[in-house]
C-alpha cells in the first residue's frame, strides 16, 4: 500500500502549462515568487516567503518561478525586476510587489488575499458591521 501524496508547501514551477493549471486556474489564492539564483535580494526574501508559506498553506498556495529556468513564464507575466511577488485570486493578478519587502507588509498582503478568498474582504466586513439587508435592517 502506497503512502498518500502530500502537496508541498512551496511548489516550484518551470512549465507554462503547469503555471496555467496551478496558478491561473487555481481554486485557492496563489502567491508567486519570481526569482533567480544570482539575485541577492531574492535570497533575502526567500526565508520570509518560506515563513509565509508555513503560516498560510493550504488556504493559500505558494509558488516559486526561477526566471532563469522559466523565461517563457516570466516574459508572459511581464517580469522586469527581481524579486517580484504576484498575488493571484481567481486567475487575476490581485497585487504585485517588486523588490525585497518587510515581513509585516508581506504578511498583511497575504492575509488580505486569504480573507478576500474566504469572503472576509473589506466589503464583507463593512456589510457585516451594518447588518445584512432584509435581516431587520433598512
Amino acid at each position: 500500500m502506497s503512502e498518500p501524496t502530500v502537496e508541498p508547501i512551496i511548489e516550484h514551477i518551470t512549465a507554462l502549462d503547469d503555471f496555467q493549471a496551478r496558478v491561473l486556474e487555481a481554486g485557492v489564492p496563489v502567491v508567486v515568487d519570481f526569482w533567480a539564483e544570482w539575485c541577492g535580494p531574492c535570497k533575502t526574501l526567500a526565508p520570509r516567503f518560506d515563513r509565509l508559506a508555513s503560516r498560510y498553506h493550504p488556504a493559500v498556495r505558494f509558488v516559486k518561478v526561477d526566471t532563469e529556468l522559466s523565461g517563457e513564464i516570466a516574459d508572459r507575466m511581464g517580469i522586469r525586476s527581481l524579486p517580484t511577488l504576484m498575488l493571484f485570486w481567481r486567475g487575476e493578478i490581485s497585487r504585485v510587489m517588486i523588490g525585497t519587502q518587510a515581513e509585516p507588509a508581506l504578511d498583511k498582503a497575504v492575509r488580505k488575499l486569504r480573507d478576500r478568498a474566504d469572503g472576509k474582504g473589506l466589503v464583507a466586513r463593512l456589510l457585516s458591521r451594518r447588518g445584512a439587508p432584509g435581516a431587520g435592517n433598512p
